[in-house]
């Protein structure tokens, strides 16, 4: 139980470790100048694109997901 226990651990700190890595990594290429300007504004706009399209699909699965009491005559 104890080495399930370790493997998964060590498999979990590797990912944050990578995760860190890619974070200092950015944050570097940010802070030195060593990301261009287009390759800034296209993170942004990406970033901005999967914004939009999750809070689209958010108001379109909460809408009528549910009916009410009172509209039990709309739903068969």
């Amino acid at each position: 139980m104890k080495i399930i226990l370790y493997i998964l651990l060590g498999l979990v700190s590797v990912f944050l470790l990578w995760i860190a890595g890619i974070f200092i990594h950015t944050f570097y290429r940010l802070a030195t100048g060593k990301m261009s300007k287009e390759e800034q504004d296209f993170h942004l706009r990406q970033y901005e694109k999967m914004k939009k399209e999750r809070n689209a699909k958010k108001r379109k699965s909460s809408s009528f997901s549910y009916p009410s009491p009172l509209n039990r005559m709309f739903w068969p």
